[in-house]
């Protein structure tokens, strides 16, 4: 069996060696073609999105909760480069959002007679008139859900 497997390799190889050539030829120049131009025929790495998240388990979902507001009330103020980025940041939140927040409280404006977000600090806020000097009249406002009525 091993001669006759041989015998007919030599007789298929011998009857159809331009073929092969070229064939060995035709690989030869593709390879040469690819070196020449750095063609990079290797798969990217990664498909998809690039980020990973890892999620664990809580493993006390009370402690964890006050932990994920905490992170939330501190990372929104911290994220804020000046007072003016601030308080345009604060005025985008919502109702809840403002009252979940440290730097902002939900305050009502009496002059104008309108409820909106704004900058605070120490609990109250922050600025007392608008850009050209006008004073805001705050008369009562929330903080972290908690209301302040303005004593004069």
């Amino acid at each position: 069996m091993g001669k006759d497997f041989l015998s007919e390799s030599i007789k298929f190889a011998s009857g159809h060696w331009i073929d092969i050539s070229l064939g060995v030829l035709g690989i030869f120049l593709v390879t040469v073609y690819i070196v020449i131009n750095n063609i990079n025929i290797k798969p990217p790495g990664h498909f998809g999105k690039s980020k990973v998240f890892i999620i664990e388990p809580l493993s006390n979902p009370k402690i964890d909760a006050i932990n994920t507001n905490d992170i939330f009330r501190n990372g929104f103020c911290k994220s804020q480069n000046g007072s003016q980025s601030l308080d345009k940041s604060c005025r985008g939140l919502s109702k809840k959002s403002c009252n979940a927040v440290k730097c902002c409280v939900y305050a009502h404006e009496e002059v104008a007679d309108k409820w909106g977000c704004v900058a605070a600090e120490n609990g109250g806020p922050m600025f007392k008139s608008d850009k050209k000097g006008v004073p805001y009249t705050y008369d009562t406002w929330y903080y972290l859900g908690k209301k302040y009525p303005l004593k004069n």
